[in-house]
């Protein structure tokens, strides 16, 4: 099984975590709190959250604030300072095959952390399932065709270790140091993961991935079980999302 190595952790003091409500950023802030708790660090936690334009997406701001809720009961020596919600605007379902929530996203990054205390930036891109996994799956691997920008091929090779602050600062135009833990990890490794640390009753049913519109999900209450989000998170964990996930 995969494990995350937690390099030189103990000498950022304020964190930023980029929490969407989905399987892989709930189970990295599980991690990152247990990691503090643990070691006694004296860490701050600010929880940033996208929320996409409104009403055309579901609030998974519902989701990261429940998940918050218990990341704090099973580690109430956290300092989770506050959840941020950034409601992104400017544009709809018809233009977003041209990938405007990535340019939003980076815009919102800079913001904060410019104006901001953090040292540590940490977001939880995973990676697909390999590319021989998804060619097996006809319709998932077609599904995948449909999502993006950025690179679809698994490598297992990515670099998922702390970078100092000039990468960040090349990209987005802020000092702060920047980690990407799980660029390495699949819905399969989490799969294995949220079993591990007994999460799939406390925190799973309350993660949602599906981003299909209200016509497919009765109006954001249950999952379309359509869309790749859905069909990857079924490829990882033989389930869809839980009906709990949309009804908070």
């Amino acid at each position: 099984m995969k494990t995350i190595i937690f390099n030189n952790f103990k000498k950022f003091k304020s964190l930023y975590l980029g929490i969407s409500g989905g399987v892989d950023s709930a189970l990295g802030f599980y991690l990152i709190a247990k990691h503090i708790s643990e070691n006694n660090l004296d860490t701050k936690l600010t929880i940033i959250t996208a929320v996409e334009p409104q009403p055309l997406w579901s609030r998974n701001d519902k989701n990261v604030l429940k998940i918050t809720s218990i990341i704090k009961n099973i580690f109430p020596n956290v300092n989770i300072q506050k959840n941020i919600i950034n409601f992104l605007e400017g544009y709809n379902r018809q233009n977003r095959n041209k990938f405007p929530k990535v340019k939003k996203m980076r815009t919102m990054h800079r913001h904060i952390i410019s104006n901001g205390d953090y040292d540590l930036g940490i977001t939880f891109q995973s990676s697909f399932p390999k590319l021989n996994e998804l060619k097996q799956n006809e319709d998932l691997y077609k599904s995948s065709l449909s999502v993006g920008p950025e690179d679809r091929t698994y490598t297992g090779n990515k670099i998922d270790t702390i970078r100092p602050d000039n990468a960040f600062r090349n990209k987005f135009g802020v000092n702060c140091n920047w980690w990407q833990p799980f660029l390495n990890f699949t819905k399969k490794d989490f799969a294995e993961l949220y079993k591990q640390h007994n999460l799939m009753d406390s925190i799973f049913p309350y993660t949602a991935s599906c981003t299909a519109d209200s016509s497919l999900t009765n109006n954001f209450t249950k999952a379309c079980q359509k869309c790749f989000w859905c069909k990857e998170k079924y490829w990882a964990f033989s389930m869809f999302d839980y009906p709990q996930a949309f009804n908070l």
